[in-house]
C-alpha cells in the first residue's frame, strides 16, 4: 500500500478507497466530508460523490494521493470512524420515530377516522379533537421530527462544520416528542378544563423543541467556514415559520383553554395548517431541493436570481394569508376579497416559478450514468412537485371566485387542497428524498427499490381517491365517507410498505460489501466467471485495469500466453490476491466508457459529433489537438497528464461544463470548429 506507481481515481468509490487507504479519511475530514456516507464510506465514486458536496474533485484526489504517498503518517491499523459509534446517528432516532408516529397518530389515525365516519356523525367521538390531533401528528411527528433528523445530520456536512450541540439536539428530540403525545392524547380523549391544561403543555413543550432546534441550527451555520450559500435563505426561512407556527399553535391552545375547550378555534387553525404547511414544511422540501436534486438528476442550472425573487414572493404570500387568519381568530379582523385573493396568488406564482426554473422536467443536462446509485426516488421527486403545482392551484382558483363574489361556494376545495399538499407533495417528497438521504446516510443500498415502487402507486391511488372526493360540493354521505376512508386505508399500505423499508436499511449491521454503484445490464459484461483469456481478446482495454491492480507483468504478451486457459476473473484474483469486488468495478466502468463512446472512434474532422455526453478523457486521447481549447475555457487542470487520465475519464463535457461553471453550448462550438477546422490554437 502507498507505492509511488499507485493513484487513487475519480471513479474509485469513497468505501473501496477507505478500505485499501485508510489513511485518507484525515482528507475526507479535512473537506468536510468524514462521516458522510456510514462509517465505511460512500459506495459512490470519488468523482460524484464531491459533485454532490460541491467539493472540488480535483483538489480532492490531489489531497488523496498526496496522502497516499506521505510516509510520515503511519497507517491505521482499522478505520478510525469504527473505533466509537459515530455521534451523526443522531438522525436514526429523529427518523425512527417520525416512522413510528405516521403509522400511528398520524396516517392510521387518520384512515382509521375516515373509516368510522362512514358509520355516521352519530358515534359519540370528538370529531374536531380527533382530526386536529391528526394533524399536529403528521405536521410535527411524521415530517417535522424528520425534517429535524435530516437537518441535524446533513448540515454541518454541507457547511464543512459540526453539530453546535449533539446534546441540545437531543433536549428538541424530547421536547418535540413530549409535545406530540401530550397532543394525542388531550385533544380527542379529555375536555373540559383538563383538556385545556394539557393542550397548553403540549403546546409549550412543542415551541420549546422548536426554539432548541432553531438555536442549534444558526449556531451550526455561524460556525462554518463557508459562505452563505443561496439555497439556505429557504432553510432559514423554514426555520422561523417552524417557530412562528409552534408560536401560534401556543397562542390557539391559550385561547382555547380560556375557554374550556381542548380544540382550537377554526381561525386560530387554519393560520396554525398554513404556518406549518406552507411555510415550516414547504421552505424546507424548497431549500433542500435546490441544494440537492439538480446534483441528484442532473438537472440544468436554474437562475439564482429568479430563485431569489421566487423566496421572497412565497414568503409574502405565506405571511399575507397566515396574517389574515390571525386577524381574524385574534380581532375579529373581516378582509376584502381582494386581500383574501392576494396571498393565495402569490404562493402560486411563486410554487410555478419554482418548479420552471428548476428545470426538473427538461431534458437534464447531465447523465450520471454509472455514477449514481438506485434511483427508485426521481419518480417520487417529479411526482410530488406535480401535485405541488395542483396544491398551489386550489386556493388561487377558490382567490379568483372570490373576486367575482363566488369565493363562498368553493370553500368546500380546503380540504383537498390541504391533502394534495400534505399527502401528494410533502409526504412524497419527505419518502422519497428519505429513500435517497437515508441509504446515503448508513452506508448501504436500499433495501428494496421494487418495494418503494410499490409505495409510490399505493399512496398515489390514496392521494388521488382523497382529493377527488373532496372536490365534491356538500356534505358528505355514508357511501362517500366510506370512499373516503378507502382511500386512507390504500394510502396507508403505501406507508407501510416505506416505512418497513426505511427500517429495514436502517437497520443492515454492516454496509454491503458489493460498491452500491450501478450499470446497465446490458454493458456487465464483465462477471467474476468470465475467462480472462477471453476478456482480453474481446476487450484489450481490460489489460490496462488489470495492470492497475498490480498484475504489471502482463503487459508482455509472453506472460499473457502464460495464463491457463479457462481461468476466470474470480480464480485469478484469488491467486493474485485481488480486491475481486474493486477489480470487476473498475473493468465494468471501463467497458461502459468504451461502449458508450465508440462512436467517438469514428469521429471525423468533417463530421464531428462532439456533445455533451462525449467523455472528456476519451475525446483527449483521440484528439489531443483540442486541449488547448478546453484550457481556453478554463479547464487548465487538463495541462496536467495525470488528470487526463485518470479524473478526465469520469466526467462528460456536460458534467465538466455544470461543476466548473462553464457555458457548454460556446464549449462545444469551441470543440466542433476546432475538431472541423484544424485550428486549436
Amino acid at each position: 500500500m502507498g507505492s509511488r506507481d499507485e493513484t487513487i481515481r475519480g471513479e474509485m468509490t469513497v468505501r473501496e478507497t477507505i478500505a485499501r487507504y485508510p489513511q485518507v479519511r484525515v482528507v475526507l475530514e479535512k473537506h468536510g466530508l468524514g462521516e458522510c456516507g456510514g462509517p465505511s464510506g460512500s459506495p459512490e465514486p470519488i468523482a460524484f460523490f464531491a459533485h454532490l458536496h460541491r467539493v472540488d474533485a480535483d483538489e480532492l484526489l490531489r489531497d488523496m494521493n498526496a496522502a497516499l504517498q506521505d510516509k510520515t503518517q503511519p497507517t491505521p491499523a482499522r478505520p478510525v470512524a469504527q473505533a466509537a459509534p459515530p455521534p451523526a446517528d443522531i438522525y436514526r432516532i429523529f427518523i425512527k420515530t417520525a416512522l413510528i408516529v405516521a403509522l400511528t397518530a398520524g396516517w392510521t389515525l387518520g384512515a382509521v377516522s375516515l373509516s368510522l365516519l362512514a358509520w355516521g356523525p352519530g358515534l359519540s367521538v370528538n370529531w374536531v379533537g380527533l382530526f386536529q390531533a391528526h394533524g399536529y401528528a403528521q405536521l410535527f411527528g411524521w415530517i417535522g421530527l424528520f425534517i429535524m433528523g435530516v437537518a441535524y445530520h446533513v448540515l454541518p456536512r454541507l457547511k464543512a462544520t459540526e453539530l453546535y450541540s449533539r446534546k441540545l439536539a437531543l433536549a428538541s428530540y424530547w421536547l418535540m416528542l413530549v409535545g406530540l403525545v401530550l397532543r394525542a392524547v388531550g385533544q380527542p380523549f379529555l375536555a373540559g378544563v383538563p383538556g385545556g391544561v394539557v393542550l397548553v403543555v403540549g403546546a409549550v413543550c412543542l415551541l420549546g423543541g422548536a426554539s432548541v432546534f432553531v438555536y442549534v441550527l444558526l449556531r451550526t451555520i455561524a460556525r462554518s467556514p463557508q459562505p452563505r450559500a443561496f439555497f439556505e435563505s429557504y432553510l432559514l426561512a423554514g426555520a422561523v415559520w417552524f417557530w412562528l407556527s409552534t408560536l401560534l399553535g401556543l397562542a390557539g391552545s391559550v385561547e382555547a383553554a380560556s375557554l374550556g375547550l381542548a380544540v382550537l378555534s377554526a381561525s386560530w387553525n387554519a393560520a396554525f395548517l398554513h404556518a406549518s404547511m406552507a411555510g415550516f414544511i414547504t421552505m424546507f422540501i424548497l431549500g433542500i431541493t435546490l441544494r440537492t436534486v439538480p446534483a441528484f438528476l442532473g438537472l440544468r442550472a436554474g437562475n439564482q436570481k429568479a430563485f431569489g425573487v421566487i423566496f421572497w414572493v412565497m414568503n409574502a404570500g405565506v405571511a399575507l394569508t397566515v396574517g389574515l387568519d390571525l386577524a381574524s381568530a385574534a380581532l375579529g379582523f373581516s378582509a376584502s376579497s381582494q386581500l383574501l385573493a392576494a396571498g393565495p396568488i402569490l404562493e402560486l406564482v411563486a410554487a410555478w416559478g419554482f418548479v420552471y426554473n428548476l428545470n426538473l422536467f427538461r431534458k437534464p443536462a447531465v447523465t450520471f450514468g454509472d455514477a449514481s446509485l438506485d434511483r427508485s426516488y426521481e419518480p417520487f421527486i417529479k411526482v410530488a412537485y406535480l401535485w405541488f403545482l395542483y396544491a398551489t392551484a386550489i386556493p388561487a382558483v377558490v382567490a379568483a371566485a372570490q373576486l367575482v363574489g363566488a369565493g363562498s361556494a368553493l370553500d368546500f376545495l380546503t380540504a383537498s387542497y390541504r391533502h394534495a399538499l400534505t399527502i401528494g407533495f410533502i409526504s412524497l417528497m419527505t419518502m422519497g428524498m428519505a429513500s435517497r438521504m437515508v441509504a446515503v446516510f448508513v452506508g448501504v443500498r436500499l433495501h428494496s427499490p421494487r418495494l418503494l415502487y410499490a409505495a409510490l402507486v399505493l399512496v398515489n391511488v390514496g392521494a388521488i381517491g382523497r382529493v377527488l372526493i373532496q372536490l365534491v360540493p356538500g356534505p358528505f354521505g355514508g357511501t362517500a365517507n366510506a370512499m373516503l376512508g378507502a382511500s386512507g386505508l390504500v394510502a396507508l399500505a403505501g406507508l407501510a410498505l416505506f416505512v418497513y423499508n426505511i427500517w429495514r436499511t436502517m437497520d443492515v449491521s454492516q454496509p454491503q460489501k458489493e460498491v452500491a454503484v450501478e450499470t446497465p445490464k446490458q454493458e456487465q459484461a464483465i462477471r467474476d466467471d468470465m475467462p480472462v483469456g477471453e476478456m482480453l481478446h474481446e476487450f484489450p482495454q481490460s489489460l490496462g485495469v488489470l495492470v492497475e491492480h498490480g498484475m504489471a507483468r502482463l503487459k508482455d504478451p509472453l506472460e499473457r500466453g502464460k495464463l491457463d486457459e479457462g481461468l476466470t476473473l474470480a480464480e485469478l484474483a484469488r491467486k493474485e490476491g485481488l480486491d475481486l469486488s474493486a477489480l470487476l468495478t473498475d473493468l465494468n466502468h471501463v467497458f461502459g466508457i468504451v461502449r458508450a463512446n465508440s462512436n467517438v472512434n469514428g469521429t471525423g474532422r468533417k463530421t464531428g459529433t462532439i456533445s455533451g455526453e462525449t467523455i472528456v478523457g476519451v475525446l483527449l486521447e483521440q484528439h489531443p489537438e483540442l486541449l488547448p481549447v478546453f484550457v481556453r475555457h478554463g479547464f487548465a487542470h487538463l495541462q496536467d497528464e495525470r488528470m487526463r487520465s485518470t479524473m478526465a475519464k469520469t466526467v462528460t463535457i456536460a458534467m465538466a461544463s455544470q461543476i466548473h461553471g462553464i457555458s457548454l453550448p460556446d464549449l462545444l462550438s469551441d470543440l466542433e470548429g476546432a475538431l472541423n477546422s484544424g485550428v486549436t490554437g
